[in-house]
C-alpha cells in the first residue's frame, strides 16, 4: 500500500491523502474512505504521478457510494460491526465519528 494525495481546493485545504493498492507503475485502487475529496470514492481506480504521488485522474469508478459521515455514541467496535454487518466499508475518523460507504446497487430497468 502507498499513500497518494487527492487534490482539491476547499478553504484552507489543498487535498487529502488516501491509501492506495498499487495496480501498476502509476495506477492504483483507493483502499480507504476519502473524507473531503468528494470526487473520489473507495474502490476507485486512479492514475497518479509516481514522482509526486499526486492523483492525476480517476480511471474507473469503483462502484461505491460517496463517503457518508455518521455520528455515534457508545462503543466504536460495536458500531463498526453493526455497519459492516449491513455491507458497509467503515472507517473511524475521530471519536464518535465514522465514515461509511457501500457498494452501489445496480438499477433495474423495466422492459
Amino acid at each position: 500500500m502507498i499513500k497518494v494525495k487527492l487534490p482539491f481546493k476547499c478553504g484552507c485545504l489543498n487535498g487529502e491523502t488516501v491509501w492506495v493498492n498499487p495496480l501498476g507503475h502509476d495506477t492504483g485502487e483507493i483502499r480507504n474512505l476519502p473524507f473531503c475529496a468528494t470526487k473520489y470514492k473507495y474502490g476507485d481506480i486512479i492514475k497518479f504521478n509516481p514522482d509526486t504521488w499526486e492523483v492525476l485522474e480517476k480511471v474507473a469508478d469503483g462502484g461505491f457510494t460517496r463517503t457518508r459521515v455518521h455520528e455515534y455514541t457508545g462503543n466504536f467496535f460495536e458500531e463498526k460491526a453493526y455497519w459492516e454487518s449491513k455491507g458497509y466499508v467503515v472507517e473511524g475518523f475521530a471519536p464518535g465519528i465514522l465514515g461509511v460507504s457501500r457498494r452501489r446497487c445496480k438499477r433495474v430497468t423495466e422492459r
